[in-house]
């Protein structure tokens, strides 16, 4: 389940943000409306404060990049786009400025600056003396952990002789390597069980 909750938490927003959408729509309540599009906005501001605080270092988050940071950063500009462009012409055929086109301008700016402040997919956590990255179904003891090995698109983790944990679809380079085994050594991982190399 660990392994698909980050994908499971993407439909969710999506599916949300659809029901808010629909549900405008077709209950036509504009108490409901507008709470539905307050939360939505407080969600995002919340997100996009999350990215700022790391991009300007002041998150003890430690990510890394994946193949998927391309597609979260343009997918969430196309949204906004598409979501200030609906808004202008919805404007300008009904030549009606109400809080819904505030509401659906913020939300689409949001988007927009949600990608251009995109942060690295990719997250590495320790927990309880285990360290788990993500895509992982569980933690993994530190103490248990053989080896260590850090190539430009995955990590493999060798726990015994027998158990192997694989961490795929990544876009590893010098800089994001070192800093990975930096935040290993620090949380207690033997350094001489860490082999980087980055040719695939």
């Amino acid at each position: 389940m660990g392994k698909y909750k980050n994908d499971i938490k993407t439909i969710l927003e999506v599916a949300i943000f659809l029901f808010i959408v629909f549900g405008a729509a077709f209950l036509q309540n504009d108490l409901f409306t507008v709470f539905s599009f307050f939360i939505w906005v407080f969600y995002l501001v919340y997100r996009l404060i999350k990215k700022i605080k790391y991009k300007h270092g002041k998150s003890n988050a430690i990510l890394y990049p994946t193949l998927n940071d391309a597609y979260f950063k343009s997918s969430a500009i196309i949204i906004g786009v598409f979501i200030l462009i609906g808004d202008i012409i919805w404007y300008r055929m009904n030549h009606y400025f109400d809080i819904y086109v505030l509401l659906f301008s913020i939300i689409g700016i949001l988007f927009l600056f949600n990608g251009i402040y995109s942060i690295p997919y990719g997250e590495l956590t320790f927990e309880n003396g285990q360290l788990s990255f993500r895509g992982m179904d569980k933690g993994i003891n530190i103490n248990e952990i053989l080896s260590i090995k850090m190539h430009k698109s995955s990590i493999i983790i060798f726990s015994s002789e027998e158990a192997m944990t694989r961490v795929v679809n990544l876009m590893l380079d010098e800089k994001s390597a070192a800093f990975i085994k930096d935040e290993l050594i620090k949380n207690g991982v033997n350094p001489n069980s860490i082999i980087v190399n980055l040719v695939d």
